[in-house]
């Protein structure tokens, strides 16, 4: 899929946070960890791992970041649709409706809604 947006993370400081965020054509929003952890010989772990963060707000700082990074998007962009699937990660189904509720308050309407998908249409000016 076509890559119509991307934007490094940076905390308030401006310290790279070691994600991106990239939008498609489609209107797919993802994620993209540009420094995945590896095991003890070297190789890339999936995104099934768990790795033991050793700054415990280093999620917050990303999930701050991208939020403000895909708002300033669509206050730019207005794409008229926009979505994420959660990876099947029941582990963050809190954070992926905190985010769906928060492009609520931003004039769109989620669509589809369960335990892999957000589905979002612009609605209003």
């Amino acid at each position: 899929m076509r890559i119509v947006w991307e934007q490094e993370l940076q905390d308030s400081q401006g310290n790279y946070l070691g994600y991106s965020v990239v939008i498609h054509a489609d209107g797919e929003i993802l994620l993209i960890n540009n420094a995945p952890p590896t095991d003890m010989w070297g190789n890339e772990m999936d995104g099934c791992c768990r790795v033991e963060r050793k700054n415990p707000y280093e999620g917050v700082k990303v999930y701050k970041s991208a939020c403000r990074a895909i708002l300033n998007y669509i206050y730019e962009k207005k794409p008229p649709l926009l979505g994420f699937t959660t990876g099947f990660d029941v582990s963050r189904q809190r954070l992926y409706k905190k985010f769906s509720e928060l492009l609520e308050k931003h004039n769109y309407y989620c669509y589809e809604r369960n335990d892999v998908a957000f589905r979002f249409v612009r609605v209003g000016s």
